[in-house]
């Protein structure tokens, strides 16, 4: 997931996404090659740098996800608004249907 979210940090900076992808990817085969933790390689590149680090945190990466469904605070809260909707619709009907 970290690999997604470096190549798109890089094109938000105006790297084409071809060129990202290679950067990212070379780092990735790198950091597996060499045993050596992705976050520090990203840090001595010239092309990211320690600014790029917070991509490695975990509240900065679930912010990050946006997905309808998925794992982001939002996406959640939604969830959790509609289940407690729908736990509410529930517990009213089967009132009305108790003796």
């Amino acid at each position: 997931m970290a690999a997604v979210d470096l190549a798109e940090w890089l094109v938000r900076r105006g790297v084409p996404f071809r060129e990202a992808h290679g950067i990212v990817g070379a780092l990735v085969r790198d950091s597996s090659s060499r045993g050596t933790p992705l976050a520090e390689l990203v840090a001595v590149h010239p092309a990211f740098g320690v600014e790029a680090l917070e991509l490695f945190e975990v509240p900065s990466a679930l912010r990050r996800q946006v997905t309808p469904g998925g794992t982001g605070p939002f996406a959640v809260e939604l969830q959790r608004a509609r289940y407690a909707e729908r736990l509410a619709a529930d517990s009213e009907r089967l009132a009305d249907v108790s003796p």
